[in-house]
């Protein structure tokens, strides 16, 4: 894990896409697409933003383990976090 000097303090960093769309909306890609996608790009966090939509993320991770509540609850993150 990256780490940066924040403030005097070693913080964890994370490379994150905060603005996705999927096939739920107007994206190209299928949830577990971009979830592939990103992940094999060495993104941490991606967030999805399908206009006025929900998916199917919340419950899984595209890779068949816990739920990414399930997930969040654990480690205090929110989104997909890999």
């Amino acid at each position: 894990m990256k780490t940066m000097n924040f403030f005097g303090r070693e913080r964890n960093v994370y490379r994150a896409a905060l603005h996705t769309h999927s096939t739920t909306s107007d994206g190209k890609l299928t949830p577990a697409e971009l979830i592939d996608l990103y992940q094999a790009e060495g993104y941490d966090v991606l967030a999805f933003t399908d206009h006025s939509k929900t998916n199917p993320v919340s419950t899984f991770d595209g890779k068949g383990n816990s739920s990414l509540l399930e997930q969040a609850k654990k480690s205090g993150v929110y989104g997909v976090h890999f």
